[in-house]
């Protein structure tokens, strides 16, 4: 799990960060830019989904329906507020 989190986090790095702090030469439309950010944050969190579901169905279903319910709502909120619903569900769940 760590391998793909760190590949994920690269690509995040390649993508956005090192751009913004060097600098390219290249002459990227700002609407790619969007899609491969979205394409990343997708990919993560289809990655942290399925991983998590293996352990924890129930409490992965739960956050992922809280991040579909806010999917166009405040990012850190659903953030916060799909993790407490797994945490809250798993913890619950285990009696």
């Amino acid at each position: 799990m760590m391998e793909g989190i760190a590949l994920l986090l690269a690509i995040s790095l390649i993508v956005r960060v090192f751009p913004s702090l060097v600098g390219t030469r290249i002459d990227i439309p700002p609407r790619a830019i969007e899609i491969i950010s979205i394409a990343v944050f997708i990919n993560m969190f289809v990655y942290c989904f399925f991983s998590e579901a293996l352990k924890e169905a129930v409490p992965a279903a739960l956050a992922f329906l809280v991040i579909i319910a806010l999917l166009r709502q405040n990012l850190l909120l659903n953030i916060l507020l799909s993790s407490a619903a797994f945490i809250l569900s798993a913890h619950y769940l285990r009696g």
